[in-house]
């Protein structure tokens, strides 16, 4: 497998806010309430310094991941499959991969490999969406009613030394249908019962999705920039 120094500082991207879904988050609570709030194991290296940072999915940003049997880590958002060999190719495809709808994840080339063994957690404090109100667009930023860390569904794929990550979305329920009034998507994000069902690699995808729900109720929004 070929090694290239991953997007981050490849591309200088201008953001086109309130057209995409999904592509901002924010990392401000210490993981160790995560870690506490969910049972995660964390290795002794394990370090994460990007707190207070808003984070834009262009620039694709390491985020903290929760792998199989609650395993704490770090992932680099933008998916690069496992057939991807250059690193010309793999510039190219983080654009397509940062997020993958859950209607479709077996039927696209880029992430039907990760479904079985590829599930994730991502971990984040809140994201940022805009209202489409006619001829202007409202920042609200969104986060757990009760300042809990959100867990939203994800997949992963190794590459390059490198776990790659994509977040998974779902039709926008709930707040999220009156603040995404547009796209109408949200991050199909689940609650701690939900997290050794997803991450358990020997329950078949097909399994999984049955069992598990999209949570929303407990989601608020409040207007806010991320300026």
């Amino acid at each position: 497998m070929l090694f290239c120094t991953l997007i981050s500082s490849v591309f200088k991207v201008k953001i086109n806010r309130g057209i995409n879904m999904c592509f901002n988050a924010t990392i401000m609570t210490p993981l160790e309430v995560a870690q506490k709030e969910y049972n995660l194991r964390v290795s002794n290296d394990f370090k994460y310094v990007g707190y207070g940072e808003y984070k834009v999915a262009f620039t694709h940003p390491f985020l903290p991941i929760i792998l199989e049997n609650r395993v704490l880590s770090l992932g680099k958002w933008g998916l690069i499959p496992s057939w991807v060999r250059e690193c010309k190719k793999s510039e190219e495809i983080v654009k397509y991969t940062l997020n993958a709808r859950i209607e479709t994840l077996r039927e696209k080339p880029s992430f039907k490999g990760s479904v079985e063994h590829g599930r994730i957690l991502i971990i984040f404090d809140g994201f940022y969406e805009w209202k489409d109100e006619g001829s202007s667009k409202t920042p609200f930023y969104i986060s757990h009613n009760q300042g809990k860390p959100l867990l939203a569904l994800g997949l992963l794929s190794p590459w390059g030394g490198v776990n790659t990550f994509s977040l998974i979305t779902t039709d926008a329920q709930g707040i999220m249908a009156e603040v995404h009034n547009s796209k109408q998507r949200m991050p199909f994000f689940v609650d701690g019962s939900d997290i050794d069902i997803w991450l358990d690699s020997n329950i078949p995808y097909g399994e999984v999705i049955k069992k598990i729900k999209p949570k929303y109720d407990d989601l608020k929004a409040i207007e806010k920039s991320p300026n």
